[in-house]
């Protein structure tokens, strides 16, 4: 099924686009996800991340676009995913920095410690990383507030190679954060529309019938998001009407698929 937000649960068509990723996490530790709303990289970055979960700890992060104006609000929710013991060997001012982030104590009048609080996410980083290998992996990257990309891009420069970043970006006409978090050189991956035969295999999944995959496949330009939406509301419609799907009937652009057509537009460069 498709999400109330249209995102669609499969991996279909991505197998290459995992590979590959995972080969720049293995030659450089770090990888940028790139491609337009709705193409799949939470899909990707979702795999990934449980197959990691099995050889190393795994911390995750997906702000969502009301958090790009919060202050803090990525780092925050980063740290407080943080397990606990991960913090007990931070000196005094570190801690107090994160709880002050995290809300757990009142800010002083003097204000924030900023350095500690950047030396505080190092230090946590490298705690994590002497016990285990960790993977760090950003979604959504368009939507970080800029105190989280400020803090982020100093302590992930002064982690070790035992920490690998999987960072997935939606560009939308702002200046790309994926870049400068992760360094230069950082191989970038983009996420391709489906072709018809993988849009045919997606709607098979959904229980949805394949010889509308070819004017899906036209309609959509290849965005499983926007495909399986299509899917969904031409069966709904021909449900409506006590008749199955038909290949010749009109792609509705209405309910779901408005919807997620409307989220997807704003979501565009």
């Amino acid at each position: 099924m498709v999400a109330a937000t249209g995102h669609a649960d499969t991996t279909v068509g991505q197998g290459e686009i995992i590979e590959a990723v995972d080969r720049a996490l293995t030659t450089h530790g770090r990888a940028i996800l790139t491609g337009p709303a709705g193409a799949g990289k939470s899909e990707v970055v979702r795999a990934i991340a449980a197959a990691a979960e099995r050889r190393e700890t795994v911390l995750r992060l997906a702000p969502e676009a009301a958090d790009q104006w919060i202050p803090e609000a990525s780092a925050a929710a980063l740290l407080a995913s943080v397990p606990c013991a991960a913090l007990e060997r931070l000196a005094g001012p570190q801690r107090t920095a994160i709880a002050q982030l995290r809300r757990e104590t009142d800010e002083p009048r003097a204000g924030r410690d900023h350095v500690a609080l950047r030396l505080a996410l190092v230090e946590v980083l490298r705690t994590l990383a002497a016990r285990t290998p960790v993977l760090l992996v950003l979604d959504n990257a368009q939507w970080l507030d800029a105190e989280s990309t400020d803090l982020l891009r100093f302590a992930l420069r002064l982690t070790p190679p035992r920490v690998r970043v999987l960072v997935a970006e939606c560009v939308q006409g702002g200046a790309p954060v994926a870049g400068p978090l992760c360094g230069p050189g950082t191989p970038e991956i983009r996420v391709p529309p489906l072709g018809a035969e993988e849009i045919a295999e997606l709607l098979v999944r959904h229980g949805l019938p394949a010889r509308l995959a070819g004017r899906i496949h036209q309609a959509s330009g290849g965005n499983p998001r926007l495909a399986l939406a299509l899917g969904h509301s031409l069966a709904e419609a021909a449900g409506a009407r006590d008749g199955g799907a038909h290949h010749a009937d009109t792609l509705p652009v209405s309910g779901q698929a408005r919807e997620v057509a409307r989220r997807l537009l704003a979501e565009a460069p």
